[in-house]
């Protein structure tokens, strides 16, 4: 599917299950964009704001890389691995870029003008996706380091977007907030939850793991609950 393509599809409120709202533009395997569908709930038809986005520009994408590059991450060809349109309640379209290479990820939101209104980075880590924006108009972030996935989470603000203690540069992804995580939806409201691994004793037969839930409250994804731990032995 072409760039025009996924456009058009998001400026029609398309909900059909072959192409949420966002998916993402990946050009990944033969090069050829296709739709990588994410978690989302559409809610009001576009506005004329979102029907004037244009495709984000090579400067766009390029300022990207400057800020991740400045973190010390995505520092050699940075690809551009995404590109999702996002739905901000107050202001309107936006894009949401993820890029990659085996030094780092990166991600960048911009404006109708091609602005960055917030850019994040993850060094020591060569995947990153988006999963996309809930009821509660979170949107989610997922990346690998290598073994397991995290959880980046976003919080839209009155200028654009906030991270909730899931961003990192330099302190690399095993020092984020939400590793290893993942999300979920359990009780099917739209309104995803973050799941957190633990483990004790990793290489002790006698070790165990368990996982604790954060949900929104309002104010922050905070700690609900836990599940029984499961041995290892």
């Amino acid at each position: 599917m072409t760039v025009a393509a996924v456009i058009a599809a998001f400026l029609s409120g398309c909900t059909s299950s072959a192409l949420p709202m966002p998916g993402t533009l990946s050009t990944e395997g033969s090069g050829t964009p296709s739709v990588v569908a994410a978690s989302i709930i559409p809610t009001t038809p576009p506005t004329q704001a979102e029907a004037e986005l244009s495709p984000p520009s090579d400067a766009s994408l390029d300022a990207i890389r400057a800020l991740a590059r400045a973190d010390g991450a995505c520092i050699e060809e940075c690809g551009v691995v995404g590109i999702s349109p996002m739905r901000h309640t107050q202001l309107g379209a936006l894009w949401l870029v993820t890029l990659q290479d085996p030094s780092g990820s990166a991600y960048g939101i911009l404006d109708r003008a091609g602005q960055v209104l917030r850019s994040g980075s993850i060094v020591n880590t060569s995947e990153i996706r988006a999963i996309g924006q809930d009821a509660a108009g979170t949107y989610f972030l997922s990346f690998n380091p290598g073994r397991y996935d995290g959880v980046v989470v976003l919080r839209p603000t009155t200028t654009g977007y906030a991270d909730l203690g899931s961003d990192a540069t330099a302190s690399g992804a095993m020092e984020m907030r939400f590793y290893p995580a993942w999300t979920e939806d359990d009780d099917g409201d739209g309104i995803l939850s973050v799941m957190v691994g633990h483990t004790e004793g990793y290489n002790d037969p006698d070790g165990s793991s368990w996982t604790v839930e954060h949900e929104w409250n309002g104010t922050d994804f905070l700690p609900t609950s836990t599940s029984a731990p499961t041995p290892f032995g």
